[in-house]
């Protein structure tokens, strides 16, 4: 069998992974036009309203078209508009997600690809095929490293957002806890949110009246993320590293907690993942 040059096997990869680019910058493109567009219409909607109502040609619950009323219309409109712009960045995020998930599954081909190559060129050469297996162990080992980094920030990202909305910490208490994830404290957000559940479920399933539908709806979508992005946290490593020890580090700890805490308050079950579900880390 002949073998494929690695340098073209490169190209080709860069190529694919180019065009995954390509790919998802036009449906990041799409989903901003989609987004735009709807909120154009709905504000020419409240505009007309508006219009209609100080004409008197609209009747808001048999009550004149007063300022009060207009401020109370803005604002339920306006809420609107802010649950379709983070509905958009959450889709923005998932693309994000998706193509760098893409990339690096790639990536890790390639490698198992040029491996495989070396392996058959060096069978009369033991020496040279172990090398050649430590490379591969290095190099998936630095692949994963990558994807835990990719990983974990994008959980604490969500976990952030989560924070602003349900727990009322300030945004500069927010902003530091980030200089300290910055500094090596991975666990900072998940430490924090642990201890605030029950604001948490509060927010996330609306259990007071007086939470606004639209912070509830914001709170949901991105718990919902931080549980999405645990389990293709999981999925992906496992490809690459069939035992995780490395991931374990992770979710067996303060961000293992927080998602199961998450998943419970969003499905009632905290068993999130069969890898990590409560069963297992008690035993």
């Amino acid at each position: 069998m002949s073998a494929v040059d690695p340098n073209i096997q490169g190209v080709a990869v860069d190529h694919q992974i180019n065009s995954l680019r390509s790919e998802y910058s036009g449906k990041r493109s799409l989903n901003f036009a989609i987004a735009v567009v709807i909120s154009l219409a709905w504000a020419i909607t409240m505009v007309g309203a508006i219009i209609l109502g100080q004409q008197g040609l609209i009747v808001f619950d048999e009550k004149v078209f007063t300022l009060n009323l207009l401020g109370d219309f803005v604002a339920g409109g306006g809420s609107i508009l802010a649950i379709v712009w983070f509905v958009f960045s959450y889709r923005q995020q998932s693309l994000e997600i998706s193509q760098n998930t893409e990339a690096l599954i790639l990536q890790l081909r390639e490698v198992s690809e040029s491996v495989k190559q070396q392996k058959e060129q060096a069978t009369q050469q033991g020496r040279q095929a172990r090398s050649i297996e430590i490379s591969e162990a290095h190099t998936r080992r630095d692949i994963l490293f990558r994807a835990c980094d990719f990983y974990v920030a994008q959980i604490a990202s969500s976990a952030a957002q989560l924070m602003d909305i349900a727990t009322g910490y300030k945004r500069e208490t927010i902003r530091s806890f980030w200089s300290e994830f910055g500094n090596g404290n991975k666990d900072v957000f998940f430490d924090v949110l642990v201890r605030s559940e029950d604001a948490l479920k509060i927010f996330i399933t609306r259990q007071q009246g007086w939470v606004p539908e639209d912070a509830a709806e914001r709170a949901k979508i991105a718990a919902e993320k931080c549980v999405e992005l645990a389990i293709a946290f999981v999925d992906l490593a496992s490809e690459i590293d069939e035992r995780s020890s490395l991931i374990d580090s992770y979710l067996y700890g303060p961000l293992g907690d927080f998602v199961s805490m998450v998943a419970e308050i969003l499905h009632g079950n905290a068993d999130w993942h069969p890898r990590y579900n409560v069963g297992n880390a008690e035993g």
